[in-house]
């Protein structure tokens, strides 16, 4: 962090102390002493011992409009977050005008804001990628050849349906393992596709009329378009049916599953396992763990049982709206996918400016080189020193 800074609720949370236990007030060499908090934001109409929360944050409630842009507001680190945006944003703007020229990231840096910046350049782009890559995925032929597929999706950054990342086994950390999860939905979990509670058939009903709007919107023939939406929804019902729940994923005995190489093939014998991790350039990968063997599972029965033309229209699927949240396609599928995200989940009434947006899609492409040079300007010698010092008192008290 540029700067360490105190939480209100911490010194609020002293006074109110002080307040129910009706302690002697402080000398003021002792207030001034104190670290400082800010008085607009509580609320003294109201007795901290009745309701504390208000007390320390009412003030602030009463006098804060959440952005915009932003599904929700706090004090702390959404205010730091909004800053860092803005002081990451200059070192990148100063990468691509040349004026980082002595460190050795900063062309990089700059090539790649200036890429996601021009919204011209995709806009004159159009389609074209999407359907290079449709293209490709229409001419899979078989099974092995849909694992080539999934490879070439997941080197893309589509992590559909098996995510797949590397990370040290839990119970020996000295080994790096591929850890297979569970994934491959659109909405965030199974619920939302199994449960009638609550607003998730109005979210469900939503997602039916995106994936159509989105496939129109790519130009899919109108003939066409109801089949390969209802092949997309076939498989991700299937995949939801296989997901633990939010509470069996807290449990980390249970998502602990070392099957190595040789386990995962009998998990799911019918996919070419083979193929796509040489597809994925480890051929010898050997050590592998799974987060949910049930959901493996039924990817592998999936492979071999459902229609290709199912897993082709899945596939295409994810390209779409993948490439939409990476507002890599025209401003009309970006414009969708937020209408449909808002109204089903987040809230916001406005768009992520694009400035926004890039800086958080080059901090996760290139996060070490962004945050090499942060460092070096945001923090500094003295940063470190006062963090480790910081760190030092916490462990003693």
């Amino acid at each position: 962090m540029p700067r360490i800074l105190a939480l209100a609720a911490v010194f609020a949370l002293s006074a109110a102390l002080a307040a129910c236990t009706r302690a002697p007030p402080r000398s003021r060499a002792e207030a001034e002493a104190s670290p400082p908090i800010d008085a607009a934001a509580l609320d003294r109409s109201v007795d901290p011992c009745d309701d504390f929360y208000q007390f320390a944050c009412g003030g602030w409630i009463a006098r804060t409009e959440i952005p915009p842009d932003r599904s929700s507001w706090h004090r702390g680190f959404a205010v730091i977050r909004e800053q860092n945006l803005q002081e990451l944003r200059e070192i990148l703007e100063a990468a691509a005008g040349g004026r980082l020229a002595s460190d050795p990231f900063a062309d990089k840096l700059g090539a790649f804001w200036t890429s996601c910046m021009d919204e011209a350049a995709v806009e004159a782009r159009g389609l074209e990628e999407l359907r290079a890559e449709w293209a490709r995925v229409d001419a899979v032929q078989d099974r092995a050849a849909l694992a080539g597929a999934l490879a070439r999706l997941h080197a893309a950054g589509i992590f559909d349906p098996l995510r797949m990342f590397a990370g040290q086994d839990p119970k020996d950390a000295t080994q790096v393992v591929l850890t297979i999860s569970q994934g491959g939905l659109t909405l965030p979990d199974r619920d939302y596709y199994l449960s009638d509670q609550g607003k998730n058939p109005e979210i469900r009903r939503e997602l039916s009329d995106h994936l159509r709007r989105m496939l129109g919107l790519a130009a899919v023939p109108p003939g066409q378009v109801e089949a390969q939406a209802s092949g997309v929804e076939r498989i991700e019902r299937a995949i939801a049916a296989s997901h633990f729940t939010r509470t069996e994923m807290r449990d980390p005995l249970r998502t602990n599953n070392r099957v190595d190489r040789s386990g995962l093939e009998k998990l799911a014998p019918d996919v070419p396992w083979a193929r796509l991790f040489d597809d994925l350039g480890h051929p010898d990968l050997v050590a592998v763990k799974v987060t949910t063997p049930r959901f493996v599972e039924e990817v592998g029965r999936l492979f071999a049982g459902a229609p290709l033309d199912d897993w082709k229209a899945y596939l295409r699927w994810h390209l779409l709206a993948g490439m939409a949240e990476a507002r890599a396609l025209p401003r009309a599928f970006v414009d969708e996918r937020f209408r449909f995200q808002s109204k089903a989940f987040t809230g916001a009434k406005e768009l992520l400016p694009r400035w926004k947006h890039c800086v958080d899609a080059t901090d996760e492409a290139l996060g070490f080189a962004l945050g090499r040079i942060y460092v070096r300007l945001h923090f500094g010698p003295e940063g470190k020193e006062r963090t480790t010092r910081l760190v030092d008192e916490i462990e003693k008290a």
